[in-house]
């Protein structure tokens, strides 16, 4: 009976989200009530339950008219109910009153002196389903809503039941301050779980629901909760029942509960007791005739073993017939002989051992590990003539910009093209020399020749092993989310090969490399021999993910030790795992590694992998992914076409320049995707007021309304300061997510000492290139024309050099000449054109070297409104070469190289005196 309950009070919580017991949510069908309410009238037909039967609101109850104890007016009721269901438009607006009866099960007809006593208080139910019997009867499934009392009750015109003026009562919830009730919801929680620990249940997915529901138990859902586990209790007396319903104050109800629930366990806990004492007085008589019982059960399981000569019956049978499987696989399958000789051997001592021995287990799953391996399968590479175009075109469909790397990666795949060209050309040359040897071969001389022949053959395979399988193995460096493991991706649909990643970040045992020995319990392959058990074929493209957070070395070994013979094409070709302890080939494997750092990665480690360096888009490249690939994805995700979304250019480039700071696209795609997801909320409201016309829907998303979808914008834009103003110079700066700016630098004097005061945040490197900055003043003061020879311009000075926006730490040399120039304005009073920036190291000669980051720095100038940027001579092929800055870009900015500081000068001010004298 409990688990019959227990099914009805959880199939009603299941059938509905949590804390639909209460009337607000109640689940209406959307025929008949969408987006409505339910009307609760003062006025309710009655219907007298059966003799000891209550409905509590959120729970089911069938009820049968059969059983009624005033069956005529349950029937009259029911007639009418069903008259009111054959109009669809009346289904679910049909409630009655239901109330329990004092009454005990005589029959009792309408009209009949005496009556039926009812109870005051009762339950509003919604009949959910109603069927008519061959008897003339009704059986109803009740589904209760709420309380209510009686204020009223009187018998229809024709008296064929009863109606009644009634007062609703509404669940309760607990207040935040009423501390009492909150303590006895938590003592109705564990009342609860006593309860169930105390049946002993069996686990099943209603218990557990039930056991969720207890869990979930708060101060909004408490009554509802008591209710359900009132019941949820099949023998829990009238009496007691009778009191919860009508306990309406949610603490009434709650103690009334518990009572019950503590009641309850304590019954339990005796008749444990007595079961248990009844159990040890019969265990002890009948211990000895149940021992005999098993032992004669044994001596006959044996005898009929001995006579039948079986090895234990069905289990014995399913182990041959996987050895018999296991032995098939070792001499059908194409297996190296090393491999073939230690299978064979393995079976045969897997045959010997019994299956209840640990050993068995052990030497079958090694077994298996072994037959799962592709020793010789491998995928045909599709290195036809289309396979360089396809490549192309591959990586063009899937990736935007990355030039240099496409263009690498293209070389790459057109040598394996090429290599495995030539290695069928010499197998075919191999053939040919081998048939003329035949043909030609003598008695005496025959041997010779079949042996030339095998020696050839030898060659042409280490040939062929050194020419097309040692592939070069591939590093991509670039930071986060810039498309590294998409383009190793690239490359194994344009070879047509399996692909499998693995994530090395984290790893720090050398085991997870090298696999396990069998010696230890649970002993496993490496991550390398189960990637080639999973795909299948020994030639796949693996990607090797976040190499440089590779573990070092530490107690469990030095996995990146363990990755120098993974990488290496001298000795990838027998890698030995430990838990196979065969020489596994990974030669044929086309290894792609990824990183977000070189720092990190060793150095022996580092010199086997050819490094390819994936710069951070720019902000016109992410504008271009946005539009062509990120909006049309989240338009799909989001279920809305193309169309029904448009965002303009300025827009999002708005949402990558002021939402996202980052190298990659994966913020920006979350932005995007959370604007498409505003739309698409529109779109809905709007669709489902017009009847799904879609009027008065704006596709297209501004500027101005980003800020109420995205929220506060999160970075501004540097702007170029308008203001000339001696001692403040606009440097450049990257960020090394892909991103540049301009740097304001500022600087001041004051009186005292020649002391170089620097602040906003600044580390090592910049702080030496303020040092050089100052000394290169200094050496060259009079040239200048700051002081007279021999004097010293900041003698009785302090140089405070600051640069703005301290809470962003800056370091690198690459401010250099914008530092020496800030110190010269201001010693000279002179300024200099705010449209004017510039980047570059200087050395204490003042000559100007080269510098990293040019494409986003002068990007980011750009989009700050910068005219002119001065930039070392020997990065004029970062601006003009092919992965160089953007053609509109150098159609706006004017670039000037300088190769020393006197060239900076004479490019600020031409007509400075003493800049003609250059000393070096």
């Amino acid at each position: 009976m409990f688990e019959a309950a227990v099914a009805v009070a959880c199939a009603t919580w299941t059938d509905r989200a949590w804390g639909t017991a209460f009337i607000q949510h109640i689940r209406i069908e959307p025929k008949a009530m969408m987006s409505r309410k339910l009307y609760l009238p003062n006025s309710l037909p009655l219907m007298a339950l059966s003799p000891r039967s209550i409905v509590l609101p959120g729970l089911i109850h069938r009820f049968s008219t059969a059983q009624s104890i005033e069956p005529e007016r349950a029937v009259g009721l029911l007639d009418y109910v069903f008259e009111k269901m054959q109009d669809e438009d009346e289904v679910d607006k049909v409630l009655v009153g239901v109330v329990p009866v004092k009454n005990d099960g005589t029959k009792i007809t309408a009209g009949e002196e005496g009556g039926v006593e009812m109870c005051e208080v009762g339950c509003v139910a919604r009949i959910i389903r109603l069927e008519r019997t061959d008897d003339e009867h009704y059986t109803a499934v009740l589904e209760g809503i709420s309380r209510f009392r009686i204020q009223s009750t009187q018998p229809t015109p024709n008296e064929i039941f009863l109606t009644a003026k009634v007062q609703h009562i509404f669940e309760q919830h607990i207040q935040p301050t009423d501390i009492a009730a909150h303590a006895l919801l938590e003592r109705l929680r564990t009342s609860a779980d006593k309860l169930l620990t105390a049946m002993k249940l069996p686990t099943t997915t209603i218990t557990r629901r039930l056991k969720e529901i207890i869990g979930k138990t708060n101060a909004t859902n408490a009554g509802a909760v008591a209710d359900l586990i009132v019941g949820m209790l099949a023998d829990i007396e009238f009496k007691d029942k009778l009191k919860v319903l009508d306990a309406w104050p949610i603490t009434e109800r709650l103690q009334t509960v518990i009572d019950i629930l503590e009641s309850r366990v304590e019954k339990l806990k005796v008749e444990e007791d007595i079961k248990g004492s009844v159990q040890d007085s019969l265990q002890k008589r009948s211990r000895e005739f149940y021992l005999r019982q098993q032992l004669e059960a044994i001596r006959n399981e044996l005898a009929a073993t001995k006579k039948t000569g079986t090895k234990g019956g069905k289990d014995d049978e399913e182990d041959e017939d996987d050895l018999a499987a296991l032995k098939k696989k070792i001499e059908t399958g194409t297996l190296p002989p090393e491999v073939k000789k230690v299978c064979t051997r393995e079976l045969k001592r897997l045959q010997q051992i019994p299956p209840q021995q640990a050993e068995h287990n052990l030497i079958h799953t090694y077994l298996s590990t072994l037959l799962s391996i592709p020793w010789t399968q491998g995928t045909e590479d599709k290195v036809d003539k289309e396979m360089v175009a396809r490549a192309r075109k591959i990586m063009d469909e899937d990736h935007y910009g990355l030039g240099r790397v496409k263009k690498r990666l293209v070389e790459f795949l057109a040598v394996v093209r090429l290599k495995a060209l030539n290695t069928s050309a010499i197998a075919g040359a191999l053939a040919n020399e081998k048939m003329e040897g035949d043909a030609i071969s003598v008695p005496k001389k025959g041997e010779k020749s079949v042996t030339d022949v095998k020696a050839g053959q030898r060659g042409v395979e280490e040939r062929k092993h050194t020419t097309a399988d040692r592939a070069p193995i591939l590093l991509l460096v670039g930071p986060p989310g810039v498309g590294k493991t998409s383009l190793a991706r690239s490359v194994a649909s344009a070879l047509g090969r399996k692909f499998h990643r693995i994530s090395l970040g984290g790893v720090r045992d050398e085991a997870e490399i090298r696999g396990h020995r069998r010696t230890y319990v649970g002993a496993l392959p490496g991550v390398l021999v189960q990637a080639l058990r999973k795909v299948q074929v020994n030639n796949p493209v693996i990607l090797l993910d976040e190499i440089d957070k590779l573990g070092q070395r530490s107690h469990n070994g030095d996995p990146s030790a363990a990755m120098l013979e993974v990488l290496d094409p001298e000795q990838n070709w027998s890698f030995t795992d430990h838990y196979v302890a065969l020489p596994v080939d990974l030669s044929k494997v086309l290894f792609i590694a990824t990183a977000n750092s070189l720092e990190t990665i060793p150095a022996a480690l580092l010199d086997r992998m050819e490094t390819i360096e994936v710069p951070g888009y720019t902000y016109p490249e992410k504008l271009k992914i946005a539009q062509k690939y990120l909006v049309p994805k989240q338009c799909a995700a989001n279920g809305l076409r193309p169309e029904q979304v448009v965002l303009g250019e300025d827009v999002v480039t708005k949402v990558a320049t002021g939402w996202t700071r980052e190298a990659g696209v994966r913020g920006l795609e979350r932005e995007l995707g959370s604007v498409v997801r505003a739309k698409a909320v529109q779109y809905a409201e709007v669709h489902d007021k017009d009847g799904g016309r879609g009027y008065g829907y704006d596709p297209v998303v501004k500027a101005e309304d980003l800020e109420k979808i995205l929220g506060v914008q999160k970075f501004v834009d540097e702007i170029a300061e308008r203001v000339h103003r001696p001692g403040v110079i606009t440097g450049l700066a990257y960020s090394g997510s892909g991103n540049g700016g301009i740097l304001l630098i500022e600087a001041t004097d004051m009186a005292g000492s020649g002391r170089l005061q620097l602040t906003g945040n600044l580390k090592e490197v910049i702080k030496e290139s303020a040092q050089v900055a100052l000394s290169w003043v200094k050496s060259n003061a009079s040239v200048l024309g700051l002081c007279a020879e021999g004097e010293n311009p900041v003698k009785e000075r302090d140089i405070h050099i600051h640069c703005p926006a301290g809470a962003i730490p800056k370091d690198g040399p690459s401010a250099g000449i914008a530092m020496t120039l800030a110190i010269i304005s201001l010693l000279s009073h002179r300024r200099v054109d705010p449209h004017t920036a510039m980047t570059g190291e200087m050395t204490l000669r003042g000559s100007v070297l080269p510098i990293g980051g040019v494409k986003e720095k002068v990007i980011g100038a750009h989009r700050a409104g910068i005219t002119k940027v001065l930039l070392p001579a020997w990065n004029r092929k970062d601006v003009e070469g092919e992965d160089g800055v953007p053609e509109d870009v150098r159609n706006d900015v004017r670039f000037v190289y300088v190769k020393t500081m006197w060239d900076v000068l004479r490019e600020m001010w031409p007509d400075f005196s003493g800049i003609h004298v250059a000393r070096l």
